[in-house]
This record gives structure tokens, sequence and C-alpha cells, in this order.
């Protein structure tokens, strides 16, 4: 038979080389199974989406129980830090928590203490030998118990650590796509000249702009927008600029090109993705831009003598209405 400590060594080897929360309690039920001889045994945790703890599934077809937060039994636990027998926890035979580990044959509840924090307990059935629990077990109990919560903890903050990371990776990746989107030159010629700068709020945004030569005398200006932050508004912004170049490449309409990146947005993205978008068609010729506005701000177009105008033709954003109507309008660019 292995003493507490040599049973404490093994199973505090294995915790603190263990980083996945459940793998941790694996090898926690498995070190109490093996050495104290325990039937049966639960773990009480608090769940990640609603904080509030839940005595996890012993089988693939037992369900979670839920523990009302204000459980005098839970409250109890809360406050003590030794194994209690729950035959000594009477005063809180009224609690459904207590009728809950009754029903389950629960002999000796095991509280769960962080530095700052309570973490649950566990539930431990009766031995398999039908000997109460020795004190010497008892305290083991207490030793693995802290080494738990510590792994535990240990475990939390290497998985936040590793989505922060991920995060970083995929915010460059973002970042990369954003500024590759981003016409690598604008023209300045003698007919013309182009200027545009773009500075995120966040360390990726969904902003974005671009030029596109049609013909000799007509070029395309774009302001987009879209949804969110990061990798999402990333790609939703290059799925914007695929379709738009397409549009331009087959000579079509300014209403055409705007329900057809509205009919894609609806069709492919979720409904948390959408895009603000102002689509220009500069006439130089002629001297006066046609555009569609998709929910985007009014641009504004300063002419030579100063005189400001704002572009107040507008529509839905896309990615809303499966059938959003978009109308054009012209504006001269000289009086």
């Amino acid at each position: 038979e292995q003493s507490p400590l040599t049973i404490g060594k093994a199973g505090s080897e294995e915790l603190i080389s263990a980083f996945d929360p459940a793998k941790l309690a694996g090898i926690f039920a498995h070190h109490l199974k093996k050495h104290l001889l325990i039937d049966q045994l639960y773990f009480a945790t608090a769940d990640a989406h609603s904080g509030r703890f839940v005595i996890l599934p012993a089988n693939e077809t037992d369900t979670p129980y839920r523990i009302d937060p204000k459980d005098s039994l839970l409250k109890a636990l809360e406050s003590t830090t030794i194994p209690t027998a729950l035959d000594d926890l009477e005063a809180y035979a009224n609690s459904d928590l207590y009728d809950e580990l009754r029903m389950r044959a629960v002999k000796l509840l095991v509280p769960l203490h962080g530095e700052n924090e309570f973490h649950g307990f566990i539930a431990l059935g009766k031995k398999v030998t039908g000997i109460a629990f020795s004190y010497h077990e008892m305290m083991l109990l207490s030793v693995l118990a802290r080494q738990f919560t510590t792994a535990l903890n240990s475990s939390r903050l290497y998985v936040e650590l590793l989505e922060k990371r991920r995060m970083e990776e995929e915010l460059s990746v973002a970042r990369k796509i954003q500024q590759d989107l981003l016409p690598r030159e604008l023209p300045d010629n003698r007919r013309f000249q182009i200027a545009a700068f773009s500075k995120p709020s966040q360390t990726v945004g969904g902003d974005f702009y671009d030029y596109l030569p049609i013909d000799q005398n007509r070029f395309g200006l774009v302001i987009a927008d879209a949804s969110g932050k990061g990798m999402p508004a990333a790609m939703l912004i290059s799925q914007i600029q695929a379709i738009l170049k397409s549009e331009v490449s087959h000579n079509n309409s300014i209403q055409a090109t705007i329900a057809t990146l509205n009919k894609h947005l609806k069709r492919y993205s979720s409904a948390q993705n959408f895009a603000t978008l102002f689509y220009g068609i500069v006439d130089l010729e002629k001297s006066f831009c046609e555009y569609a506005n998709a929910g985007h701000n009014y641009p504004i177009l300063v002419r030579e003598n100063g005189e400001l105008a704002l572009l107040q033709t507008t529509g839905p954003a896309l990615g809303i209405l499966h059938d959003g109507s978009y109308q054009t309008a012209a504006v001269p660019l000289h009086l």
C-alpha cells in the first residue's frame, strides 16, 4: 500500500506538467480513485460563460447540475478550506445542493480555494472498502486540492497567454492584409492628383479606400468601412475589393455594382458583418462625379473657390437588406 506522501508526490508531478483544465481534473480523479479506492467522484466548478457553479457530468450520458448561487450549502463551502463530511453539514439539509449530493451518495466534500478565489469543490463517494476516510487521507486531500487549484490557475494563465498570442498573430496577419489592400501608388500627374491617408483607431480597423482606373478620362473612387475589426473586417474588405475590380473590368454601372456587392454580402456574410461604402466615378472630360452611397458618411466636395458641398444621396449599408435600393447622383466638380 502506498503512503499518502507517495500518492501526493505522484499526483503533484502530473498536475504540475498539465495545462489543460479537463486533463487536470482527469489526473486528480485518477489518483484519488486509484489510491484512495473511491467509487465515485464529482467536480463542481464555475461555468466559463455564466460563472454559475455546476456539478460536471460523471459520464457521457449524465448532464451538468446547475447550483443555485444563493444555495446555503454552497455558501458554507465557500467559507471553509478543509474537507468536510456531508453528514456533518446537516444544518444545510434544507438546501437543494444538499439533497442532490445525498442522492448521489456523496460522503466527503473538498473545497477548492485559490489565492483569492473559490473555485468550487470536489464531492467524493464512499470508499470501496467501506472504511471511513482517515485523518491522514483528509490531510492528503487538502494538499492535493491546493495543488489542483494552483495548477488550475497556472493552466488558465497559460490558456490566456496562448489566446493572447493567437490574437496578436491574427491581428498581425489582418494588418498585413489591410495594408496590401490599399493602393500602393496614387495618380499624381498634370491632369489630377489623388492623396489619401488612413489610420485605424484600433490595431486593425475596417477602413478602406481605393482608386480604380476605368479608361483615359474616367476613374473610380471608393471609401468603405467594414463592421468590426481584425481578421473578419480585413476579409470582408478583401471580398468587396475583388468584386469592385471585377465590376469595373466589365464596365458595369454604379447601380449594378452596388447591387452586386449588397447581394454578395447578404448571402455569404453573417448578420453581424456589413459595410458602408461610397463609390463614385469621376469623369475628367465632363468634369463631374457620378456616385452612390451605401450608408457611408457624406463625402465633402471642396471646390477650387472654397465652396463646400455635401454629397447627401445615400442608401442602406451593404449586407443588411436583401434588395437594398441605391440611387445615383451626379455632382459637377467645377461651377
